[in-house]
């Protein structure tokens, strides 16, 4: 699929057949997660196909929408701030989240690309989600995605206009 394709027909899913997905498209998006830039190439990050069915329940049940039970795969992004990169202003804030997100946004366009759906997630008890995973500190469960494929097609949703999105400055 061309790669603007993906971006304007990319969705969050929320609804999913049973339909397994085949490794081949697993493999796609694994290679993308590695391909995903980071802050000084740290990649501080680790992430956890989970197809076990009852793994999977036991996560949806923290989940408050109640879907997350459908998608045959999640996948757990997993991150450790100490092995980030730190800010240099004098907070030395780590940027795992800014590592993460653009991993996941790798995941959510590899996804579309091989014929899938997704949902990324947040919704979610960290410290519950953590011991199912049995993920020990300094790593945590930073997100969660859906993957498989969409048991509806959602309409696009408006996106806010130019002038309420960008700037030139000359």
């Amino acid at each position: 699929m061309e790669f603007y394709d993906v971006l304007r027909t990319r969705r969050s899913m929320r609804g999913y057949k049973p339909d397994p997905v085949p490794e081949a498209a697993l493999d796609a998006i694994k290679e993308a997660i590695r391909l995903a830039p980071s802050g000084c190439n740290l990649q501080p990050f680790r992430f956890i196909f989970i197809k076990n069915e009852e793994l999977r329940k036991k996560i949806a049940a923290y989940y408050p929408f109640g879907w997350l039970d459908q998608p045959p795969v999640l996948i757990a992004a997993v991150g450790n701030a100490d092995m980030a990169w730190h800010r240099m202003d004098g907070d030395h804030e780590s940027i795992i989240e800014l590592d993460i997100g653009i991993a996941m946004e790798h995941v959510q366009l590899a996804a579309t690309a091989e014929g899938l759906n997704s949902c990324w997630i947040g919704a979610f008890p960290r410290k519950e989600v953590n011991e199912l995973l049995n993920v020990e500190a300094p790593w945590s469960v930073i997100a969660l995605s859906a993957l498989g494929y969409g048991a509806k097609n959602p309409a696009a949703r408006p996106n806010k206009p130019d002038n309420e999105l960008f700037e030139d400055i000359d």
